[in-house]
């Protein structure tokens, strides 16, 4: 399937949820911000800056002259215009041209208070408040997107191998890895999905910690030495992602240097026995929720707290977290398409911490584990 065809059809079930909620068009803004996803997804454009008014007849995306002959190129097959300008200032000429009585705004990308600074002189258009529907139906992807996240979770994967191969204990520093992994990622023409969570002994204890900001933290308090340097027997935990044309892989693996001890391998086993369990979960159909219940159900039972220290699971696609997620206070449904991850964690000051994350494809039937780097606990020797 072609990127036109493929956005046609993103398109078309965009046109049947305006249609549920009962609105004439809608307004899709990314003023540079960084919240262009549902634009990219929905018209392929690419650009930092742009707005996407989609009415039953029409599909116009507008953006400025830095991205005339990019939006043409990406965007084919929608109305392509653009201006000299600053694009808020040009909303109002463009939703007067269509004039949809009822102009749905997506909760997230613009409030109806900004609204209001270009609805001036169309008072015959109401602005309609919406849930971020372009988000939902991003939530199940297709054989195009599927594709994409799988290469960029092999890409990932060999060079996280890379990056155990450079350790060197009493060496190597986290910070050195975090490096490293952002080089290599770009000399294969990828980048980053999220800051890389690379974190070393009882550092790997910080659930979202940033080995460069641990590093300054420490300098600014005079702590020496400020970066981390990783010793024989300290347990490294990897939290990694990179993109491949715009989409996002996700994985955690966490090494040991040398033999493991007992509780390392105990708390790992937990990791290991949490995901066999809640897999089964990540089914068509099946209330998200009932995953994460599952994974707290077995950290209890095995000692480890009375709940997970973080969500157990969340979308994955053109961001890094997107639909659905397992948090208990919602009550997504898994459905075929869904690419969740499953990671289980366990964190313990003075101990460190361990995670597991595996990217998830929920089918028809049984899901399908996208990485195929092992689980088992790896030793560096």
């Amino acid at each position: 399937m072609n990127r036109l065809n493929n956005t046609s059809a993103r398109v078309e079930k965009a046109r049947a949820l305006m249609r549920s909620h009962n609105v004439g068009g809608l307004l899709l803004v990314n003023l540079g911000d960084g919240k262009g996803s549902n634009i990219r997804y929905l018209s392929g454009f690419t650009g930092s800056t742009s707005v996407c008014l989609l009415t039953p007849e029409a599909k116009v995306l507008k953006t400025d002259y830095r991205y005339q002959l990019q939006a043409r190129q990406e965007s084919a097959g929608w109305d392509v215009r653009w201006e000299g300008g600053y694009l808020i200032n040009e909303l109002s000429d463009l939703i007067k041209e269509f004039v949809p009585k009822r102009l749905g705004i997506l909760g997230g990308e613009i409030t109806l208070e900004k609204a209001n600074e270009f609805r001036v002189g169309i008072p015959e258009v109401e602005f309609v408040a919406l849930p971020n529907i372009v988000r939902e139906i991003r939530a199940v992807k297709d054989i195009e997107e599927v594709s994409t996240i799988r290469k960029a979770v092999r890409l990932m994967e060999e060079v996280l191998q890379e990056l155990w191969g450079m350790v060197q204990p009493g060496v190597t520093t986290d910070c050195d890895l975090a490096t490293a992994l952002k080089i290599k990622l770009i000399q294969r023409g990828s980048g980053v999905s999220f800051a890389p969570i690379i974190l070393s002994g009882s550092d790997s204890a910080f659930i979202h910690g940033d080995p460069f900001k641990l590093r300054k933290e420490r300098e600014l308090n005079g702590i020496s030495p400020a970066e981390k340097v990783i010793q024989r027997g300290d347990i490294i935990q990897f939290d990694v992602g990179c993109l491949v044309d715009g989409y996002a892989s996700d994985i955690s693996r966490a090494v040991v240097v040398g033999r493991a001890t007992d509780e390392q391998k105990k708390v790992h086993t937990a990791l290991l026995e949490v995901i066999r369990a809640t897999a089964a979960y990540y089914r068509k159909d099946v209330l998200a929720k009932k995953a994460q219940e599952e994974a707290d159900r077995i950290l209890k039972m095995r000692g480890f707290g009375e709940k997970l220290a973080h969500g157990l699971g969340h979308g994955i696609g053109l961001e890094v977290h997107e639909l659905p997620n397992t948090s208990k206070s919602q009550n997504h449904i898994f459905q075929a398409g869904n690419i969740v991850s499953l990671e289980p964690g366990i964190y313990q000051e003075g101990f460190g911490g361990m995670r597991i994350e595996r990217d998830v494809l929920v089918t028809e039937g049984d899901p399908e584990f996208l990485d195929e780097l092992p689980t088992d606990l790896i030793e560096l020797q």
